[in-house]
């Protein structure tokens, strides 16, 4: 029975250690409180008295504004501000300083307006034609990988919950 607490625990660790990522060159102000299994990529800035809830990601080249609450993944090259925190714009200003070219910046700007403008069809299409129309562009295919994995959480964490109040009824 100890073996395998010490092995289950083992396991938690790698897992935990797997979860648990700050890298470097970000910057984060004062009074941040980061909750456990936070994620934040590399070039992120995090602005003061910020809360990021657990098991959330802070996205490559994102802006989290002063105070903002973050309960859900913050994409990579956005702009986030707000209680709850909502993408606000794009961070064409990180992108231009982590040498990405203006093409690139362009097609992100273009995706921004398809993702957070336009919501005339269901986010699942408007990823798979950016997709489709900028295949060359890396900063596209890492928004979309991150807002796809960031649904396919929310797609598993709503369905324990279904579970778990169908389990207790």
């Amino acid at each position: 029975m100890n073996v395998d607490k010490v092995r289950r625990y083992k396991e938690l660790e790698k897992e935990n250690a797997r979860l648990r990522k700050l890298v470097s060159d970000m910057a984060i102000a004062n009074q941040v409180m980061l909750a456990g299994h936070v994620r934040v990529e590399e070039y992120a800035n995090i602005g003061g008295g910020v809360g990021v809830h657990h098991f959330t990601t802070v996205g490559s080249c994102a802006f989290v504004g002063g105070l903002a609450r973050i309960t859900k993944d913050v994409p990579p090259f956005m702009i986030v501000e707000g209680n709850p925190a909502e993408v606000r714009a794009l961070n064409a200003i990180a992108m231009v300083r982590r040498g990405y070219s203006a093409e690139h910046i362009d097609a992100v700007k273009d995706a921004y307006k398809r993702l957070y403008r336009d919501n005339c069809s269901p986010m699942a299409d408007r990823l798979a034609d950016l997709r489709v129309d900028y295949p060359e562009v890396p900063a596209i295919a890492r928004l979309c990988d991150s807002l796809t994995a960031a649904a396919d959480v929310a797609v598993v964490a709503a369905s324990a919950a279904v579970a778990a109040a169908h389990h207790r009824a």
